[in-house]
C-alpha cells in the first residue's frame, strides 16, 4: 500500500471514530435528558406517598384526641393516655404526664400540643435548641441552663443575667423551678448590678388572670363589685381578655400589657423581683422621675412613693392616674427596657414594669395552686408569722420566715403598688404592711389608694418579661 493510500485509510478511521464518539454523546445526552423527568416523577410520587402517609397518621392520632376534657374544661390526662394506648402502630409508649408531648406512631414522631392538636415533627425538631449556659455564667444572649426548649419549667436566662442556685432551687435540677429559680443582674450597671429576680412559672396560661384575694380570712369581692370592679389592661387591643374571673374585670390592652401577656404565653412565665423595690441611696428617694433606678436586693425599701400622678383618667391604660408622672410606675419602667417610655438597655433583653395584679396573683398561685380555685389556706389566706406586721418598717429580705418560693415580703412590710385599678379613681396595692394585722391583711389582700398617695407603708415591686 502506498503512502497516499495509508493517509486516506487513517483519515477514514479518524472520521469513523469521530462519528462514533459523536453518536455516543448524542445518545448519552438523550438518555440523560429523558431519564431526568422520569426520576423526578418517581421522586414526586414517593414524596406524595409520604405526605399521604403522614396525613393518615395525624388523622389516626387526632381521632383519639376527642372528648378528653373534664367538667371544668381541663384535659383528663388519664383518659388521654388510655385513648392513645389504643392507637395502631404506637411504639415505645410511656404515659404522658403533661402536654405538649411526643409519641411514636409507625416510625414517625407525632407532637400533641396543649390544645390536643396533633402534627408530625422531624427528628431534629424534637427540641428547640437554644444557647446553653452554666450556673453562675453570664448569659451573652438569651439562654437556657441545658440548651433545651424554653418552657415554664426550663426558663430563659436573659442576656446580661446569670443563674444563681439557692438551697432549694437548683438550676440543673429538673424540678428546681418548683421552688423559685433565681437570676441575678450581671450587666455591670452601677446601680442594678446583683439585683435578683425569681422565675414565676405559668404552667396553665388559662389560669393567668386576676384572682380574688382574701381579707379577714374571707374571699373579698373586689373583682365583682358592680359596675366598677378591680381591673387592669389585658392581652389584646381588640378584646377584653383574659375575661376571668368576670368579663367586666378587664380593659383593652396597652403596648406594655399585650407584650407582657404574649411573653408569658410564649415563654411559660415571667420574673418577679425577689425583694421589695429598694434604693441604693436613700437621699435620692424623692427623685421618682426614672433617673434613679430601683434595685432588688436585701436592703432598705423604697417607700413613700406614689403610683403616679393625679386621679384624672389619663394613664396609658385609660384608667386612673398618670403613669408618665413621677412615681412607682415610671421608676419600675426605668430599670431595664420598656415599650411605653422607650428606654433601652443593650446589655440585656428584659423589659421591666411595675408588677401587674395578674402577675401578683400568678406568684401567689405558684406558691399555692389552690389559690386560683378559691380554696387557698395558710400563707395566702392568713400570713401570721409569715410577714412583717410588727408596727415598724424593716429592710426587705431581713427574715427567712418572710420568704416563700425564694420571694421575700409578699406579705407585710410595705403594701405594694400594682398596675391594677379600682372603681374610677383608685389604684390597687397588695400584700398588707407593717401597720396591718396578718390574718386580716394577708399576702393576697387588696388595698386601694388614689394614685398620688405616698406614705411610709407604701412601696412597690418590679416584674420582668422577655
Amino acid at each position: 500500500m502506498g503512502k497516499q493510500e495509508k493517509k486516506k485509510s487513517k483519515a477514514k478511521i479518524f472520521i469513523i471514530i469521530f462519528f462514533i464518539i459523536l453518536v455516543l454523546i448524542i445518545v448519552g445526552t438523550a438518555i440523560w435528558y429523558f431519564a431526568k423527568p422520569l426520576n423526578q416523577m418517581q421522586e414526586e410520587k414517593e414524596e406524595a406517598e409520604i405526605v399521604t402517609e403522614k396525613r393518615q397518621i395525624v388523622m389516626k392520632v387526632q381521632a383519639r384526641l376527642v372528648n378528653l376534657t373534664n367538667k371544668e374544661g381541663k384535659i383528663d390526662i388519664e383518659k388521654l393516655n388510655d385513648s392513645l394506648s389504643k392507637i395502631e402502630g404506637l411504639e415505645n409508649f410511656n404515659k404522658i404526664e403533661e402536654l405538649p408531648a411526643i409519641i411514636m406512631v409507625d416510625g414517625y414522631r407525632v407532637k400533641i400540643d396543649e390544645n390536643l392538636q396533633a402534627d408530625i415533627v422531624e427528628e431534629e425538631a424534637k427540641e428547640s435548641i437554644t444557647i446553653q449556659i452554666k450556673e453562675g455564667q453570664v448569659a451573652k444572649e438569651n439562654s437556657t441552663i441545658n440548651g433545651k426548649e424554653k418552657s415554664y419549667k426550663n426558663p430563659i436566662i436573659p442576656k446580661g443575667f446569670k443563674a444563681v442556685n439557692t438551697e432549694k432551687a437548683v438550676w440543673t435540677d429538673p424540678n428546681g423551678y418548683q421552688n423559685g429559680l433565681v437570676i441575678e443582674d450581671a450587666t455591670g450597671d452601677e446601680t442594678t448590678n446583683k439585683s435578683q429576680f425569681v422565675w414565676i412559672p405559668v404552667k396553665a396560661y388559662e389560669d393567668f388572670h386576676l384572682i380574688e384575694g382574701y381579707s379577714d380570712k374571707k374571699l373579698s369581692k373586689m373583682l365583682d363589685n358592680g359596675l366598677n370592679p378591680s381591673r387592669e389592661s389585658g392581652s389584646s387591643d381588640k378584646e377584653l381578655l383574659p375575661g376571668k374571673p368576670k368579663k367586666n374585670n378587664t380593659v383593652i390592652g396597652t403596648i406594655e400589657s399585650i407584650e407582657m401577656y404574649e411573653s408569658v404565653k410564649e415563654n411559660g412565665g415571667f420574673y418577679i423581683s425577689r425583694y421589695e423595690a429598694g434604693i441604693d441611696d436613700e437621699s435620692k428617694k424623692n427623685i421618682q422621675d426614672g433617673s434613679v433606678k430601683p434595685v432588688s436586693k436585701k436592703q432598705k425599701v423604697w417607700n413613700n412613693i406614689a403610683w403616679g400622678g393625679s386621679t384624672e383618667i389619663e394613664a396609658t391604660d385609660k384608667l386612673q392616674g398618670k403613669d408618665e408622672a413621677p412615681g412607682a410606675v415610671k421608676v419600675a419602667r426605668s430599670m431595664y427596657n420598656n415599650p411605653i417610655i422607650g428606654n433601652t438597655n443593650k446589655k440585656t433583653t428584659v423589659k421591666s414594669t411595675l408588677c401587674y395584679g395578674v402577675q401578683w396573683d400568678a406568684a401567689l398561685n405558684f406558691i399555692n395552686s389552690s389559690y386560683v380555685k378559691g380554696k387557698a389556706e395558710g400563707y395566702i389566706k392568713d400570713s401570721t408569722n409569715k410577714g412583717n406586721y410588727g408596727n415598724e418598717l424593716q429592710e426587705t429580705g431581713i427574715s427567712e420566715k418572710y420568704m416563700k418560693n425564694n420571694i421575700y415580703d409578699l406579705a407585710g412590710n410595705v403594701s405594694e403598688w400594682t398596675m391594677e385599678a379600682y372603681e374610677t379613681k383608685y389604684r390597687v396595692l397588695r400584700g398588707g404592711n407593717y401597720e396591718g394585722i396578718a390574718n386580716i391583711t394577708p399576702a393576697s389582700t387588696r388595698f386601694i389608694e388614689v394614685p398620688s398617695k405616698s406614705a411610709s407603708e407604701i412601696g412597690f415591686r418590679i416584674a420582668l418579661y422577655l
